[in-house]
């Protein structure tokens, strides 16, 4: 990304690197004399759900590189690239993109937008719902359903569902999520304003079958369904 935006990242012999992780470990020097003159009036507010730093055994390569398929070796490949990236970065920009929290967000997308373009990273339900002023949407509102494919201890970590739970809740409104799965052990959420949740699968069946458009479809309208057939039951006694 910021190779594109103009950023030169040379190596010892003062060629430019190529792209991609392992490039980082041929990264000697940093040239901003090409970068987008744009950029000086741009403002960058970053959606951020992790706080992992950079590298070491909680950044962007341990946590997030076995997802995407690489190996152990990789990983250790792409951390010591990463703690060199930042090196390079402290010495010749004076920043230190190691300790900001979400910088290992997104392969370390997180200490590109902070480190090098100023950005402010945010957790991303906060600027969802200022985006979408759901807080004036609230107003008049009897309950509220949202929805998470896992409900699990990482939803209280600044998921979207938290987020819906922690605003609505100070106004007093029941919430109810409905979730593709629910993971009982350290579920907070019921403790921090959380009315209820349900699991919309209904049988035993395989994750693709679940993931499948219509049997979701066809789920989700039925717990929906049942849910606001209790909901009404009590409220007309």
């Amino acid at each position: 990304m910021l190779q594109a935006l103009g950023f030169c990242f040379l190596d010892r012999n003062g060629e430019a690197v190529s792209f991609g992780g392992r490039e980082l470990a041929s990264i000697e020097s940093i040239r901003v004399g090409n970068v987008h003159p744009l950029l000086k009036d741009c403002t960058f507010h970053v959606a951020c759900d992790v706080r992992n730093f950079l590298y070491g055994e909680n950044g962007a390569a341990y946590i997030f590189g076995p997802q995407k398929g690489a190996t152990p070796e990789m990983v250790k490949q792409l951390d010591a690239g990463l703690s060199k990236f930042a090196s390079i970065v402290s010495r010749d920009m004076g920043k230190d993109i190691q300790n900001i929290e979400g910088a290992g967000a997104a392969g370390g997308l997180g200490a590109a937008f902070s480190g090098f373009l100023n950005g402010i990273l945010k957790p991303g339900i906060e600027l969802i719902l200022n985006v979408f002023d759901i807080e004036t949407k609230l107003i008049g509102v009897d309950v509220v359903v949202t929805g998470e494919g896992m409900l699990d201890s990482q939803t209280s970590m600044g998921k979207a569902p938290s987020g819906i739970v922690q605003m609505a809740s100070s106004f007093n409104i029941p919430v109810i999520v409905l979730a593709g799965g629910i993971e009982q052990e350290n579920l907070s959420l019921n403790n921090n304003g959380l009315t209820a949740c349900f699991s919309i699968v209904n049988r035993p069946m395989s994750i693709r079958e679940a993931m499948d458009t219509p049997t979701t479809y066809a789920n989700l309208r039925f717990v929906t369904s049942q849910v606001f057939r209790l909901v009404k039951a009590v409220s007309e006694k």
